[in-house]
Order: C-alpha cells, then structure tokens, then sequence
C-alpha cells in the first residue's frame, strides 16, 4: 500500500525532478516507509511506501524491468501474486524478488495490456513503457484504489490523491456541477472532481497516454457480468455453501501479508463475518480487531456486539473512545478526504484508524456487503414514480412556478420551493431511485442564488446514480439498484472512505467483500437469494450473506437490527457547535463567490435551530467544503480556485 505520483510531458525535452519530489512529499502519510523518485527525460515517477509484502529494500519502488524498458510505481496489493510468480518463473523469468510489484512487470512484458486482467487485488498503477515511450494508469475492477490525473498541453499528471497535482498545479477552476451533485450525496461523481482540470479514473480502466494519442479502454466491465444470464440454483443449500466457499477463498487471500493483519470489528453483520472467516482460515493467530465508543452518545454505541463478536472469535480487541472534537480536528479531516467529503462516519472511521495504526499496517473491514448484496433500506422501496401523463404535467407546473419565482422576489423561496417539489415527482425510475438515496432533500437547492438553481437541478437530474440505473433498462428492479449502487455509491462514497481515513495514518484498507471473484459469483445469484424476508428474524437484505455466516458467528449478531457506522452530528449542532459554525458558514467563500444566498443560508440555519427543519446533513455538507477550501489555501503554496 504505497502513494503513487507521476509526470508524463511531450512538451519538452525535461521533466523537473524537483516538480516530482513535491508531489511526493505530499503523500507521505500514504507511505513513511521509504521514498523514491526515478527521471527520464519526459517522465518522472514517485513513489511513497508502506511496506506489508516482501519488506526488503530491493522491493522498493519505482522499480524497473532488468532490461530498463519498463518502469513502475504501483499503490495496493495483489493477493494472488505467488501464484503469479509461479506462473512467471515457469515461463522463464526470474525473480529478484518476493513483491508483487515486480510479477506486473514481468506479467505486462509478455502479456501486454492483458497483464492486468491476471490481477486478484486492489491497486492503482502507472507504468511507462519506454520502448514505445507510453505511459499506462491503471485501476482496479471496483475502485477500491484512488488514481487522478490532470492533462494539460501535451503533459500529464497523475497521483493517488489530487492534492499531489495541486502542488503542480495549484491554479484550479470550480466545477459547479460537480458542486451541485456534491450537496445531495456528499460526495464528487464518476469521473468528475470539485476541479474541472482534474479527473478521476474508472474502475476497470486503463488510460494511455503517448506523444500523440491519449486515451483509454476497459479491461473489466461491471455491466457485462449483470447481463449474463442468472445461474438457477435449485438447492438453496448447495448455493450457500458454494457462497461461502468463495467468501472464505476470499478473506485467505486478503490474509497474504509479511507483516500482522487485523480487522475492524463494530459488532455488525460484514465485519463480523469478514473476522469470522479470517478465525476459521487462522485458527491460531492472535487477530486484533478494534472497534470505536461514543461515551457521549449511548445511540451511537455498539461496544456489546462487538465485545460478543470478540469474544466468540477469540480476537485481541481493542474499544477505542472517540473524545476528538469536530471543528477542532475538521481542518486535518478536510485535509485528509482531499475534496469536499461530507460523509459523516468518515469522522469516526478517521479517528478509529488513527489508534488502530498504534498496533497495526493491516486491516479488514466489512465495507461493500451492502452495495452488493441489498442491504439498505432503500432496496425495499419501489422507484415507480406517477404514470407518464402526470409526470409530464408536474413537469409543466413545476417549470411554471419556476417562471414565476424569477419574476417575485418576495415569493422567491417559497416559488422555488415548490419548483422543486413538483419536479421530484418527475424524470426516470433511475431519478426517482438516486431521489431515495441522497443523503441531503432537493430542497436544499432553494438557497443557492437564483443564477443556479435551475442549473444545480438539471445537473442532478442526470446524476450518475439515475444513469446507471437507467442503463439496465431491460433488468429487475433489484439488479438495477444494485448496479447503480456499485457504480455510483460504492466508489464515490464507501471506497475513498475507507482509502482516505485509513490512508491518512498509513493503515492499510483491505475490502474482502469485493474481491472481483466474489463480486462476479454474487451478481450471477437470482434475487431472492439477496433480498428475501426472514420469519422470527424481522430481517430483509444479504439472506444469503447471513445464512453463510450461521457458520462462523452467533444467529445474534447475524439478525439483530441494522446499525449504520455514523457520528452524532445532529447532537453537536444542537448542543452548541451550530452558532460556531454559523460564523465561517455566513462568511465563507460560498458566500462571497454568490454561489449561496446569504439570507436564504440564515433562514436554513434558524430552521435547524427552531426544530422546523432538519438540515443537518446540509450543514455538514457546507461546514466541510468551508474548512476544505481552507485547508488548501492554507497549504498548498499558491492555491487559487476560479469561480
């Protein structure tokens, strides 16, 4: 697990290796390990370590094929690279050493391309291929490893987080639509980033970039494997253990490590399997888990699931107190996600890393069992909105009200208000489903200045959530909230939390639950083999995660009622913070760059404090963009963002 940088210029002769340096350094909290830097005359490449395989100097990066024509930086793991070694070495090649950065190279040297396809793992990569003077970034199946880059003039940049490209380029430019997507889910979308010169790669994507071409194709398609046919599995038994066969294959490879691996442990069905299986594939190594407390917040506590999980795994557990304090702790948090990231529990996950770090590099978590096998609540509910003809006369009214609102000033907010109402009840089922899953109300847009509103809607109405789910028009409702989930929600939101707060102590994130040979069996599975009602257990959602795990952890923890991983922010705000924020929220650059209307952000903010309207998640949203926008400013040497 590492940090990766990286220029590529055909604009002139010379790469400043000063320029690489920098972006290097930036990311030395994603590998204090070690540090190197190799230069060409047209490439320069970084790399930051966090040494967990082959802890050897000669496993160092960037690292070179014997030959010198190809060069690596890579960021992650790959779990089957023994196998890939064996498979190398009988071709002929010889091994200098037991990484698995060195099975890509000699995998891309005799299989080009299809190298990556071999890859059981997470990772996120950059390789340059002197002989045809390429550079390759690549990214793993589902996102799980971050990779940015920047073109610009015949130049590319490329890093595992954006601030290493700020540090080149610190004069950026605000993408609005970005920001309009941004304050109903928390999170940046696809490819897109709060910079409009700055982009993310897809999961399953190779981007290359030559002297005269840039461009990139797709090794692994998430769509192609939901449009298989499902496997009709008559025995439901049969399917369960084949289920659990390739969960446990799963978690032994995620186990592969020269150095201890430990897992979060919150209680909860995903991360107590996930332990459950690591106990049943070591059954006698010392396993440290942790876990997080709010003293503070009883609600917020799990600490007895958790402690039985514990307890029936026989892990060396630790309950770590959350006492941090937010607005003092939120600048280095802002920091740490890289753009605007209002996920909450990022906050907890940020400060349980941080102490985990004291006992350990490596971590399993449960993340991803949700996205992939129907655990939300919003998978019960149906996304049919009204027939056709109603649809189309909100969608009149609604552009009516609109019309009107422009030209009554005094109505302005309350006409805007009912714009928007009336058009939630339009667009495409995929619409209404990314309606269902946001975490902050459409009517939020009512307090931008006037100039974006009908801007910010129309942006969300083409979110990446609603496209996705649009695009597997012929499939059941289920697949296709699923599809949408793992597209949109899984790498926006779960992936670069869990990538961000783990990374921000040098802790390594690993996602068992999304190993791609799983990921591909569990899509093949007919749907009520996912979502199905359980008698006596009032328990709906991942029926087939939960009978698999009977096997490994108590029927208690496996039925008891779902618990999000969250902070007590709405508390906070309640109990005094919200008149704190107040201040840098009224006098914010959202503010000064009238993207934000200053009396409609004070009446938002006196209906919270009323109890009239619950905003808090708008709130988070705005307060973390303010101290993100800060934390650049701040540090990273000439930062100006154009509105």
């Amino acid at each position: 697990m590492c940090g990766i940088t990286g220029i590529a210029s055909f604009a002139s002769n010379t790469v400043d290796r000063k320029t690489v340096e920098r972006m290097t350094g930036s990311l030395a909290h994603r590998g204090p390990d070690g540090s190197g830097v190799w230069m060409s005359s047209n490439i320069g490449l970084g790399h930051r370590r966090l040494s967990i395989i082959d802890l050897s100097e000669e496993a160092a990066q960037p690292m070179h094929s014997v030959d010198g024509t190809l060069h690596i930086v890579f960021n992650g793991e790959i779990y089957n690279y023994q196998e890939l070694a064996q498979e190398v070495t009988d071709a002929g090649c010889q091994m200098r050493t037991h990484s698995d950065t060195e099975v890509i190279l000699h995998l891309y040297a005799m299989n080009g391309s299809g190298a990556f396809e071999k890859l059981r793992g997470m990772f996120a990569i950059g390789l340059w291929d002197s002989t045809k003077e390429e550079l390759l970034l690549v990214r793993d199946r589902l996102g799980i490893k971050p990779l940015y880059y920047s073109f610009d003039n015949k130049s590319l940049l490329f890093a595992s987080e954006i601030k290493a490209i700020a540090t080149v380029r610190p004069q950026l430019t605000f993408d609005k639509k970005s920001f309009w997507r941004f304050l109903r889910t928390s999170t940046s979308q696809g490819s897109d980033t709060i910079f409009t010169e700055v982009k993310r790669l897809g999961p399953g994507t190779i981007l290359k970039f030559s002297r005269n071409s840039i461009d990139s194709e797709c090794y692994w398609d998430l769509r192609s494997h939901f449009e298989r046919p499902i496997r009709k599995i008559g025995n439901e038994d049969k399917a369960i253990a084949e289920f659990q066969e390739v969960l446990t294959e799963s978690v032994k490879f995620h186990m592969v490590a020269d150095v201890p691996v430990g897992g979060f442990l919150s209680g909860g069905l995903d991360s107590s399997t996930v332990v459950g299986c690591m106990r049943r594939v070591a059954p006698e190594t010392d396993i440290k888990t942790f876990s997080i407390v709010f003293p503070q917040s009883p609600g917020f506590n799990e600490q007895d699931y958790a402690t039985a999980a514990s307890r029936h795994l026989r892990t060396t557990h630790r309950a770590i107190e959350f006492n941090s304090n937010f607005l003092r702790d939120i600048d280095d948090l802002a920091w740490s996600c890289d753009e605007p990231f209002g996920i909450l529990a990022s906050y907890a996950l940020y400060s349980l890393s941080k102490e985990a770090r004291k006992n350990t590099k490596v971590v399993m978590t449960g993340d991803g069992g949700d996205e992939l096998l129907a655990g939300y609540q919003g998978y019960l509910k149906s996304t049919r909105g009204y027939p056709t003809p109603i649809r189309t006369m909100l969608n009149f009214g609604g552009e009516f009200l609109r019309l009107v609102a422009c030209s009554a000033p005094l109505l302005r907010q309350e006409l805007t208000t009912a714009w928007i109402k009336a058009l939630r009840k339009t667009g495409t089922d995929g619409f209404r489903f990314s309606e269902q899953s946001a975490y902050s109300s459409a009517l939020d847009y009512s307090l931008l200045n006037d100039e974006y509103v009908a801007e910010a809607w129309k942006t969300w109405r083409r979110n990446t959530g609603a496209l996705y789910f649009d695009a597997l028009s012929g499939d059941t409702e289920l697949r296709r909230k699923l599809y949408s989930s793992l597209k949109s929600r899984l790498v926006d939101e779960m992936l670069t939390k869990v990538d961000r707060m783990t990374m921000a102590h040098s802790l390594e994130g690993r996602v068992p639950l999304l190993d791609h040979v799983l990921v591909e069996h569990t899509i093949g599975l007919q749907d009520n083999l996912k979502l199905r009602y359980i008698p006596d257990t009032k328990s709906e959602g991942k029926y087939i995660l939960k009978r698999a795990a009977e096997a490994v952890i108590p029927r208690a923890l496996i039925y008891r009622e779902k618990h999000g991983f969250d902070i007590p922010f709405h508390q906070w705000l309640m109990e005094g913070m919200l008149s704190e924020i107040k201040e840098f929220l009224m006098n914010g650059i959202l503010v000064r760059e009238h993207i934000l209307d200053p009396d409609r952000l004070s009446r938002v903010l006196a209906q919270f404090q009323t109890g009239s309207g619950d905003h808090a998640q708008l709130i988070a949203n705005l307060t973390i963009f303010e101290r993100w926008f800060h934390a650049y400013s701040t540090r990273i040497p000439g930062f100006r963002l154009a509105f």
